[in-house]
């Protein structure tokens, strides 16, 4: 069963969610969020101005979104190092203890 949505809970679900006004608008890729009328989508978006400023990839009608349509937005993350970086630094960490060196 869902919880009632308090003034607290409601708090704790947007953390992170910040005033689509704050949005960088230099082209850097966000995670933009908005209600569809049905709960919440989320896309990657970016701002190109004109009357559909938010873009997410794929162009068209479908993928562009005018000025106060986008309620929310945070930055995307970074994406987590691959296998290879986290063997690699693994390798560096075992070979700098075994050689006594910082």
């Amino acid at each position: 069963m869902n919880e009632p949505l308090t003034d607290v809970r409601l708090k704790e679900d947007m953390k992170g969610w910040r005033c689509m006004e704050s949005a960088p608008r230099d082209g850097t890729q966000i995670l933009g969020i908005y209600d569809n009328g049905c709960g919440w989508e989320y896309r990657l978006v970016y701002w190109v101005g004109g009357k559909y400023p938010w873009q997410a990839e794929g162009g068209g009608r479908d993928h562009a979104w005018a000025e106060g349509r986008v309620d929310y937005w945070m930055p995307f993350p970074e994406t987590p190092p691959c296998s290879m970086d986290i063997e690699l630094a693994r390798e560096a960490a075992q070979t700098s203890e075994a050689s006594g060196s910082p």
